[in-house]
């Protein structure tokens, strides 16, 4: 009895560690006043029929634009509403029913304050996730949030000077 208690055991723990994944990609060393894009992406699809996910993110950025891919399959209807500061993704997979393609599922840009700084870093975080199969069960996957850093901009001082038989080149 303690053997099979074991084995169950380790076999729930196997299939937790599978479970599927959203991730929204870090922008790192965006320049202030460009744009920027982050990226939503699926691992371990365990089998993504439609869904609702609602995105935050933080209100000195500009939202330009959404993008769907076409990873679970040319016919899913994709579309996305803003409001705000949040960005929501809503598709359905009706033609195809339950898709286990993994990879990049949307692209939002948004536009840097021109007034950032290399101490500035944005936050693009999932604020509610909402997934189902074709069997209308709902489907539970970790997410990681994003972030998008600002690039330094640096200035320095150089002073020449030219000693007895030197010279400085342009002058000055």
């Amino acid at each position: 009895l303690s053997i099979a208690m074991i084995f169950s055991m380790v076999g729930t723990a196997a299939a937790a560690s599978g479970k599927g994944a959203l991730t929204i990609s870090s922008a790192e060393k965006v320049a202030a006043g460009s744009d920027a894009e982050v990226t939503i992406s699926i691992a371990n699809n365990p089998g993504l029929w439609g869904g609702k996910v609602q995105i935050a993110y933080n209100k000195d950025l500009e939202f330009v634009d959404c993008v769907g891919t076409d990873l679970l399959g040319d016919s899913v209807k994709f579309e996305f509403k803003q409001s705000g500061n949040t960005v929501t993704l809503l598709w359905d997979n009706s033609e195809i029913k339950d898709s286990t393609a993994n990879g990049d599922l949307a692209v939002l840009k948004f536009k840097v304050p021109a007034d950032a700084t290399a101490e500035d870093q944005y936050e693009i975080s999932f604020r509610e996730v909402d997934l189902w199969t074709a069997d209308e069960v709902q489907l539970e996957l970790d997410t990681t949030n994003g972030m998008i850093t600002i690039d330094g901009v640096y200035t320095y001082d150089i002073t020449a000077s030219a000693t007895e038989g030197g010279t400085i080149t342009p002058s000055g």
